[in-house]
């Protein structure tokens, strides 16, 4: 159907409908009883098109509300990193990096080392992980099976873990 026959079609309907309205102000009947079916249908996708928007705005808050929370814990980690710079910590031998390392991102999520290191599938956990594994392969050119010898998981979970982490700095 184009947009001249809807057109026709409302101008033939808009005498009737004016005049239903007449009719029924004069029977007393309310509004709600003279709605016909294609209005209701226009109302029932209205709300629905409300309800899908609401749904909508909720998921992009919880998207906003999480990005804020791994942005803090970012800061603190940079901040820890900086830290850790100062000290001299890229100078020194490599075997003391990876636990430094651990314990600047436990610090910056509010973990424990341990919960980092032991096999916990916990989303805050792996994330926090995932950039244990970032920072040791961007930062300190560590190879995968190195950091995973250091976490006692596999080279392709290091892999998985450095993906992830893309994609997490991606969004």
């Amino acid at each position: 159907m184009n947009t001249q026959e809807t057109t026709r079609e409302v101008s033939v309907e808009l005498p009737s409908r004016i005049k239903m309205m007449q009719d029924a102000r004069l029977d007393s009947i309310s509004l709600s009883q003279m709605i016909d079916p294609l209005t209701q249908s226009e109302v029932s996708r209205l709300e629905e098109r409300v309800i899908e928007l609401e749904k909508s705005v909720a998921k992009a808050s919880s998207f906003y509300e999480e990005f804020e929370t791994y942005k803090t814990a970012l800061l603190k980690l940079a901040e820890e990193l900086g830290a850790m710079h100062q000290t001299g910590i890229f100078n020194k031998r490599l075997e003391k990096k990876p636990v430094m390392v651990v314990n600047a991102v436990a610090n910056s999520f509010g973990l424990t080392p341990a919960q980092i290191m032991r096999r916990c599938l916990v989303a805050e956990v792996i994330t926090a992980r995932a950039v244990c594994y970032w920072v040791m392969r961007e930062s300190f050119c560590m190879n995968l099976v190195a950091i995973g010898d250091f976490f006692g998981r596999d080279h392709g979970t290091i892999i998985n873990g450095l993906k992830y982490m893309k994609k997490k700095l991606r969004n």
